[in-house]
């Protein structure tokens, strides 16, 4: 809805790895999209589905939840 109303003033795109303490090395898609003043930005992070990584980061997640309940 943001980018369709024009309310995004630039999206970029890259790749990184992400180092998490349970997960590991996990290679994600990151998103940024800068919105009004240059300092604002939306970044998302995101593995590719099925992969070994989203496999990575549902484990993190799985002992996160285990931890906190």
């Amino acid at each position: 809805m943001m980018w369709g109303a024009g309310a995004v003033d630039n999206h970029s795109q890259d790749h990184m790895v992400v180092q998490h303490p349970v997960g590991g090395g996990v290679w994600v898609d990151c998103d940024v999209l800068t919105v009004g003043d240059k300092n604002l930005k939306i970044v998302t992070m995101r593995a590719g589905a099925d992969s070994e990584d989203a496999r990575r980061i549902e484990r993190a997640r799985q002992a996160l939840l285990s931890v906190v309940g």
